[in-house]
């Protein structure tokens, strides 16, 4: 990501509160992008065949769309008299997900943006069945977002693979190094990156009678610092910012977010086309449910969403 010229927010019909529609109008502010709000509905209605009960069904559907279409309107009259450039849709579509990525891919847009709620007992995100959805399948970037303040003056996480053999984490990230150095960048933020390696009990079947776990644990330790050092390099990134931790990615990010007070993580999902859909990396998975913060995912280039097939 090294620019940002349209935003697709998703309005969430059941709460007073926007959380990704007020992220969307800062992000709009500092980049001069352009928001479309998306809001999707659905009432299930049967075809019967008969012409005058479907002109029926098609009046109550015209009326249920220009109620929500007014209610829209509402709620982004503010943030239009303050000179945003925003604009709305409605989509008919009895799954958000699939209305969300189609509308992205349609009208080109940069980054889609989604607010998520907190488990007031786990004190955690809860990610719902649509944004596990988007996470897998949506090819734009996917902006969860928890809180409304603004990433001003804040602190950016960019959480990466340095080691990793796969081809795709490899390219992976230098996109989440170069996106989160552009929202550092456009943001005047502070930008920290985080990389984890395996503890000992992971590395014991690379032991042999000669090799003590501690010097392969050393060596390890080194081989990941050596990486993360010369991929965040061209970024300039101050030495005491970034973070080669012994640990689970999930437990390494999560006590690196606490620890900063880092506003927003950046990281990527590798996803790939299993039996019953498409799967998240089981570490990316656990990361993003580890968090409590906003959550910017990324993929690589080529991906191509299953709903494109």
């Amino acid at each position: 990501m090294q620019s940002i010229n349209k935003l697709l927010v998703v309005i969430d019909p059941d709460n007073i509160k926007q959380a990704a529609l007020e992220k969307a109008v800062g992000i709009a502010t500092a980049t001069g992008a352009s928001i479309l709000a998306l809001l999707c509905h659905y009432e299930k209605v049967s075809d019967s065949g008969d012409a005058v009960e479907n002109n029926y069904l098609a009046d109550i559907k015209k009326t249920a769309i220009a109620l929500k279409q007014q209610w829209l309107d509402e709620m982004i009259q503010p943030f239009k008299n303050q000179g945003v450039d925003i604009t709305t849709t409605i989509r008919w579509h009895h799954r958000l997900y699939e209305a969300v990525i189609f509308a992205a891919l349609h009208e080109r847009c940069d980054l889609v943006l989604k607010s998520t709620h907190e488990h007031s007992l786990l004190k955690r995100i809860l990610f719902t069945p649509t944004d596990w959805s988007l996470l897998r399948k949506c090819p734009t970037p996917v902006l969860l977002v928890k809180s409304t303040d603004d990433y001003k003056k804040g602190r950016i996480l960019a959480a990466i693979d340095a080691v990793s053999p796969d081809y795709n984490h490899a390219v992976l990230n230098e996109i989440i190094l170069d996106s989160a150095f552009y929202l550092a960048k456009t943001f005047q933020a502070k930008m920290f990156v985080a990389n984890a390696f395996p503890t000992a009990p992971n590395i014991l079947p690379m032991v042999t009678e000669t090799v003590s776990v501690a010097n392969v644990q050393k060596s390890i330790a080194q081989s990941h610092k050596k990486r993360t050092l010369k991929l965040v390099e061209k970024h300039g990134i101050a030495e005491d910012h970034i973070y080669v931790r012994e640990g689970s990615a999930e437990d390494v990010v999560s006590a690196i977010v606490q620890e900063q007070r880092i506003n927003l993580v950046v990281m990527g999902t590798i996803a790939r086309t299993g039996i019953p859909g498409v799967l998240i990396g089981n570490t990316a998975e656990k990361v993003l449910e580890s968090l409590n913060v906003d959550v910017l995912a990324l993929k690589p280039s080529d991906f191509i969403t299953p709903l494109a097939k």
